[in-house]
């Protein structure tokens, strides 16, 4: 069926649809381990759309960032 969804506008959603993609269990903390270069790429973007993104998820309280890693408290809350 995942192929047949749309694909968000919205960076934030693209990079929250990303992580999902990739997650066994889409609920609790994670650890994702990614360059914003890397990320960039897979998601066909600049790498500073990709960290003000990333920087107003983190504002927003959804995630942290920290070098190469990104850790998320409570993947749920990214889903709402």
């Amino acid at each position: 069926r995942q192929p047949w969804r749309r694909q968000p506008q919205a960076l934030e959603q693209r990079i929250v649809r990303f992580f999902s993609e990739r997650c066994k269990y889409p609920a609790g903390p994670k650890e994702i381990r990614i360059l914003r270069e890397q990320l960039a790429a897979e998601l066909n973007d600049s790498r500073l759309d990709i960290s003000h993104a990333l920087c107003r998820m983190q504002n927003a309280g959804l995630l942290q960032l920290n070098r190469g890693r990104i850790t998320i408290p409570a993947f749920e809350k990214l889903l709402m």
